[in-house]
């Protein structure tokens, strides 16, 4: 599926790239949507077997193609999604723009979406919301579950210079604990390096995926991928969790704490343009939650039981165990059973 252009270098050559990266985006989604629908068929048909031709209509089979298409294809890709954005020296760059939403009602992940649209050349603020993700992840390889339309499950393309982006996973975090505070009076706290909790149970998790820059690229580009609890009624058992419609009158949409959490998130990009992760450090370890106490950290090297002493200047996570300082620039983290 492509354009075919008659212009080279122009505004029109530009236009049809970004169409046919359009295209390839959308063809992929409806492939996925096809292999759910395929999962699906057997006990569709074994239905179909034992009740008879009446209960068996063409609309059983899936909503969601016909959903994805309504929702996506009419109303998400405006062209100017994919303006290219003035080039910056290193130490000007732009501010954050606001997000350009692409709506799907439903899709294996929007990381994928979106880390399709990075390597495709999509712009800083490019962004992909589901209603419902059938292999949505989270940090580790787990998988994010929800029901369909009751989590904020969106991605959003970020594009900055290397000594900025380290301090991108902090500043996302950040952003969602000043959304929380300030517009709904929840009191977060952060657990290394980016779930977001409430009194020891999880409402949010932020998964930070780079792409590296191309040869000739100054940039990197990097996918913060949010999946916020906002009307889940029950959680797995031994899942410590909680909704946000548990502590809040009236949780917002998806959306409007999407687009609430995007201008937070230009407020700490900013930041981190000035002065770098140094400018965002000290508001992050005062949400931090755990240090101090015992933590066990599955990193890249193995299991290490110890406790918390802090975060170091470049966000590493410092653990004493055994005597030693143990630094973790990656892992995963649990803290003891009392605090989630």
């Amino acid at each position: 599926m492509g354009v075919v252009g008659h212009q080279r270098g122009g505004p029109a050559d530009q236009l049809v790239r970004h169409l046919d990266l359009v295209c390839e985006i959308e063809l992929l989604e409806l492939i996925d949507e096809l292999v759910d629908v395929t999962d699906l068929l057997p006990a569709r048909v074994a239905r179909f077997a034992q009740g008879g031709p009446a209960s068996f209509k063409l609309t059983d089979l899936h909503a969601g193609l016909l959903d994805h298409w309504t929702t996506t294809l009419a109303t998400s890709y405006p062209c100017n999604n994919f303006h290219r954005m003035s080039q910056h020296r290193d130490g000007q760059e732009a501010r954050f723009p606001a997000l350009r939403l692409t709506r799907v009602a439903r899709t294996r992940s929007t990381q994928d979406i979106v880390l399709r649209a990075a390597r495709g050349g999509a712009d800083e603020g490019f962004c992909c919301i589901a209603a419902e993700q059938t292999a949505g992840r989270g940090r580790q390889g787990r998988v994010w579950v929800a029901a369909a339309g009751t989590a904020l499950l969106a991605s959003v393309l970020v594009r900055r210079f290397p000594r900025v982006a380290s301090g991108i996973p902090f500043a996302a975090g950040l952003a969602l604990v000043d959304v929380l505070a300030d517009r709904h009076g929840v009191t977060a706290g952060l657990k290394w390096p980016n779930d977001v909790l409430v009194e020891g149970r999880k409402l949010a998790g932020i998964l930070c995926e780079v792409e590296r820059p191309r040869t000739g690229q100054d940039r990197v580009a990097v996918v913060l991928g949010l999946g916020v609890n906002l009307t889940v009624d029950r959680f797995p058992d031994g899942i410590a969790a909680v909704s946000l419609h548990a502590l809040v009158d009236r949780p917002p949409t998806a959306e409007e704490l999407l687009v609430a959490w995007g201008r937070a998130f230009a407020e700490r990009i900013a930041a981190l343009e000035r002065g770098g992760l140094a400018a965002v450090l000290p508001d992050w370890r005062r949400c931090a939650l755990g240090l101090g106490e015992q933590v066990t950290v599955h990193g890249p090297s193995g299991v290490v039981k110890g406790v918390a002493v802090g975060v170091g200047d470049d966000g590493a996570l410092l653990v004493e165990a055994s005597g030693q300082l143990e630094r973790f620039l990656a892992g995963d983290v649990h803290l003891t059973p009392d605090t989630g």
